[in-house]
């Protein structure tokens, strides 16, 4: 027999609000960089990882990806999909963001703002990371979540 205790992390009001935060968060993160693609290749170019030929690819696919991830995510259609591919996001963020910490490499993140105002707002890497992390959670709690048939 089963047993019908669920911990938190199942419940579905949880579930929804782990969706909303992440799918809202990504979708906010889009928009500057969808609005300013050369700002925002410049940014990517300023991490020294993508290799020049690349940087427009990426800068011009990453935010599409974001946005159209944060919004399946607050739709509710492709949660789990949608839930790696930003973990596996976050993941090389996090990545980067120690890559140039390492490095010595001092830099806005561009992570909402790839336009003039991106200086404007620096985090200490240390803190990006931490929040990077904490973003991290709901996109593996949405991944990990079971498929729900008839309950």
């Amino acid at each position: 027999m089963k047993s019908k205790t669920k911990n938190i992390f199942q419940l579905r009001i949880f579930q929804s609000i782990c969706r909303l935060v992440l799918g809202g968060v990504f979708i906010l993160a889009s928009i500057d960089k969808l609005i300013y693609p050369v700002e925002f290749a410049q940014v990517v170019a300023n991490y020294r990882i993508v290799p020049p030929v690349f940087i427009g690819s990426v800068a011009l696919i990453l935010p599409w990806i974001e946005l159209v991830c944060g919004i399946f995510l607050i739709v509710g259609v492709f949660k789990k999909a949608s839930a790696v591919i930003l973990s596996i996001l976050l993941a090389i963020f996090i990545s980067a963001i120690f890559s140039t910490l390492v490095r010595g490499i001092s830099l806005d993140c561009g992570c909402f703002k790839a336009s003039a105002e991106a200086g404007k707002e620096a985090i200490s890497p240390y803190l990006l990371i931490l929040r990077d992390i904490m973003l991290l959670i709901p996109a593996i709690i949405i991944g990990l979540e079971k498929n729900r048939g008839k309950e």
